[in-house]
């Protein structure tokens, strides 16, 4: 019997172009510090929305401590918030096939050697995938049970047991694309908010520098603008410094 590969059900393609797969994020939401990043709530609630701190440095000083956060901080904690909401749902959603191998090679070098018939056909069918139709080897090796080596079932299917496996892992990447959406979007919002105050000290300085040298042929709308960003008010002043 010819061996034949069951079609795979058609995916909508445009979300699947669109948002990230699994690997994509593993990058992203599964790096060490994205996971780092896990205990950012915790200890930022600890440290910035609880006066524990300041109670226990005015105990040890033997003073009233007050701790006061800029506007930068605060965007930096959130940022960091929402890098740990998309970690939380890359470790909670990603498929198994995809968060313990590095890639389809590896998956495939891995899992090859226990991927029997109906390791196949149990995947196949929770993919929505047609199980694979067996050939069976040349009856020279057969047992006399009637049964045949795991190795010989492998070389009389090889070509169909990878396209299979890289069919899985294809699929399986694809899954989940709400999760996977809300994963890239909080991991984005994150980066951004992150960003934030780093741009805001650039900006200052950079305002500053041409302040500060204004006998340089500036053009005056640049010049206009930096003093209006550094002069435009004592609170502007104050949280951008």
């Amino acid at each position: 019997m010819v061996a034949e590969a069951g079609k795979p059900q058609s995916d909508t393609v445009t979300s699947r172009q669109i948002i990230p797969t699994w690997s994509t994020l593993k990058a992203l939401s599964s790096s060490g510090l994205a996971r780092l990043t896990i205990i950012v709530p915790v200890v930022g609630w600890l440290l910035i929305y609880n006066d524990t701190l300041a109670r226990l440095l005015s105990s040890l000083l033997r003073e009233n401590v007050q701790i006061e956060y800029s506007w930068k901080l605060y965007i930096f904690y959130i940022g960091l918030t929402f890098i740990s909401i998309s970690a939380v749902i890359f470790i909670v959603r990603c498929p198994r096939t995809i968060a313990h191998h590095l890639n389809r090679l590896q998956y495939i070098e891995k899992e090859r050697a226990i991927f029997t018939r109906a390791t196949e056909a149990r995947e196949s069918k929770e993919l929505g995938l047609v199980p694979l139709q067996w050939q069976s080897p040349n009856g020279n090796y057969a047992r006399e049970d009637g049964s045949y080596p795991l190795v010989r079932i492998y070389e009389a299917n090889e070509e169909i047991i990878l396209d299979r496996m890289q069919e899985i892992f294809r699929k399986q990447d694809s899954k989940y694309p709400i999760s996977r959406f809300f994963s890239i979007l909080a991991f984005m919002i994150g980066a951004i908010l992150t960003l934030l105050p780093t741009l805001s000290t650039l900006t200052w300085s950079a305002c500053s520098t041409v302040e500060n040298t204004s006998d340089w042929p500036w053009p005056d709308k640049l010049q206009n603008t930096c003093s209006l960003y550094l002069h435009g008010s004592e609170d502007v002043l104050k949280n951008v410094q």
